[in-house]
């Protein structure tokens, strides 16, 4: 009942605190009238504060609705003016441009009047392309092969190239106008092909690039990015000169080469000299159990930028590779003596895995297509006559005398390291000098190349006296012939082997004493080499003397020369540039 009474209480008081000034109370009223007056009046001023708050919410949206009115008026004058002038700057772009239009033509027809003297820039540049070349590459003879230029309306090799080629001495070209695809009179050439003048070809069809440029890199690489037709990346068996027409707007020139002139035939032209060849790397070692590893010994440098490939297919019976399995890549500069192993190469294609149950491992280079195989091993019992599984493999073209170990899951080379080139093929190619076993056999990480011996031969001259070994007789009759025969032993000037010289002298009627001396030149070396020997014979004769004589000579000398590095393949090499375009 406290609650209650409290409010009740808090009424009065309000009640007496709103009493105007100058309010008379009522007489004395009871409780219940005085509550009840009380309750009127505050309805009276709830009422009226409703109604005043009501009022003031009016007038504020009033006031809201006005200002937004207002910003929006604002905001609109504001787009009208901005449109206004974006309209007027247009019109100025637009006579802007309509002012120069007159200029862009005029920059278009310089332009398309300067393209001719673009393209004699362009091409200008060749000797300085030709002499780089020169500089970066050490070869016996040069080739540029490239897509020129896009439109070759503008040369001809009769103007414009007599020039160009007047200022590259000792080159000329191998393509012709009618091998020139701008001029549209053939459709299977590169635009021009600039070449030392010692190395001269025909129009005939011999020299294939694919058969002499690794395209298996582009091809991966063009099959990714999508600009070789899928046909071909997907075509099984790969056509590789498929894949060369891909690589530019034009097919690849294929010219007939000759070192030596002009090829009538090309079925005995001369292409470009491999800087290795077959025996120019043994396998060392070899570990078919996870991980699997192996050793090659190059017995002849690698040039920077070759391409060795070392692959686990077989060799089918025609000599090309079996599909399936993988190919390793190695790219680089290797001296001769180098042993490489399965971390120096990097994958090309596939998945190579070499198999316990017996395999081959086949190092090449060329192109997965036309491979030139550089040395090989089988460790599956014997070569097969063909790989009619991915253990089994015909011996390679040119590798007839590579080894073949009985099966094993490892083995290596446990012979001697140190030798000559030929001396370390021959024990590498005996399966005695290697050891097998189902554990990892230590792969030799270094060998010791010595230089192959040098014979070298000598000029000597002998000169030599000789005694008649008989004496004719005085007898002057018509028939008597006496012969006075000679022998001595001369010495060399170098390196001594002793040489016997024999020389005759006939005398036919001999009356008197005769002498003669007789210089000889015999050979020692059929090419470089010679010997003189000078004998002196005397006889005694008769009368009415004819001579006649015949001597032989023989002397040769040998002294080993100590040379560098390993041994050598005096084969010509070609530098090629190629420059692909799209």
């Amino acid at each position: 009942m406290k609650r209650p009474r409290r409010s009740l209480l808090l009424g009065l008081l309000v009640l007496v605190c709103s009493m105007p000034q100058g309010f008379a109370p009522p007489p004395a009223v009871g409780v219940g009238t005085l509550l009840a007056s009380s309750t009127a009046f505050l309805g009276f001023a709830v009422t009226a504060l409703k109604e005043s708050t009501q009022t003031q919410v009016t007038a504020l949206k009033e006031s809201t609705a006005s200002q937004v009115t207002a910003i929006e008026k604002r905001v609109e004058a504001v787009e009208t003016k901005a449109d206004i002038q974006f309209e007027a700057l247009t019109k100025k772009i637009d006579a802007l441009t309509k002012n120069d239009e007159a200029l862009s033509k005029k920059i278009d027809a310089l332009t398309k009047n300067d393209e001719a003297l673009s393209k004699k820039i362009e091409i200008g540049h060749y000797p300085s392309v030709i002499a780089w070349m020169e500089e970066t590459f050490v070869a016996d003879f040069y080739m540029v092969a490239g897509d020129y230029n896009a439109d070759g309306s503008y040369f001809d090799e009769d103007t414009e190239w007599t020039a160009i080629l007047s200022s590259i001495t000792n080159y000329t070209l191998l393509t012709g106008n009618e091998l020139d695809t701008t001029l549209a009179l053939s459709s299977n050439s590169y635009d021009r092909i600039i070449a030392s003048s010692s190395l001269q070809a025909s129009g005939t069809a011999a020299y294939i690039l694919e058969n002499h440029v690794n395209l298996s890199g582009v091809f991966d690489q063009g099959c990714q990015d999508g600009y070789i037709n899928s046909d071909v990346c997907t075509a099984d068996p790969l056509e590789w000169h498929e894949v060369a027409k891909e690589l530019s707007d034009h097919y690849p020139v294929e010219l007939c080469m000759h070192l030596n002139g002009t090829c009538d035939s090309c079925a005995a032209a001369t292409t470009t000299a491999a800087p290795l060849v077959a025996e120019s790397c043994q396998v060392v070692g070899f570990q078919a159990d996870n991980p699997d590893d192996f050793g090659i010994l190059f017995l002849d440098s690698i040039p920077a930028g070759f391409v060795v490939y070392l692959t686990d297919k077989g060799v089918l019976e025609d000599g090309s590779l079996r599909s399936g399995e993988g190919i390793l890549q190695f790219s680089g500069e290797v001296p001769a003596g180098e042993v490489l192993f399965k971390d120096n190469f990097t994958s090309s294609s596939g998945t190579f895995s070499l198999s316990t149950s017996g395999d081959q491992v086949l190092v090449f280079s060329g192109s997965e297509a036309s491979p030139s195989f550089l040395c090989g091993l089988n460790f599956g019992s014997s070569w097969q006559s063909t790989a009619d599984s991915s253990s089994t493999s015909a011996i390679p073209p040119g590798l007839e005398s590579a080894l073949a170990l009985t099966q094993a899951e490892n083995a290596a080379y446990v012979g001697n390291t140190t030798g000559t080139a030929q001396e370390l093929l021959s024990r590498l190619q005996n399966s005695e000098n290697w050891q097998s076993d189902n554990s990892p056999v230590a792969i030799p990480r270094s060998f010791v190349l010595l230089p192959d011996p040098v014979t070298s031969t000598t000029t000597s001259t002998i000169t030599a006296t000789i005694t008649a070994t008989s004496t004719a007789t005085t007898t002057a009759t018509s028939a008597a012939t006496s012969t006075a025969n000679g022998t001595a032993t001369s010495t060399a000037t170098s390196t001594a082997t002793s040489a016997a010289i024999i020389a005759t002298l006939t005398a036919t009627n001999a009356a008197t004493n005769t002498s003669a001396t007789f210089t000889t030149t015999s050979p020692v070396d059929p090419v470089t080499s010679t010997a003189t020997s000078t004998i002196t014979a005397t006889i005694t004769a008769a009368a009415s003397i004819t001579s006649t004589s015949t001597t032989t000579s023989t002397a040769s000398a040998e002294r080993p020369i100590a040379v560098g590095g390993g041994s050598s393949h005096a084969l010509p090499t070609l530098a090629l540039l190629l420059l692909l375009f799209r």
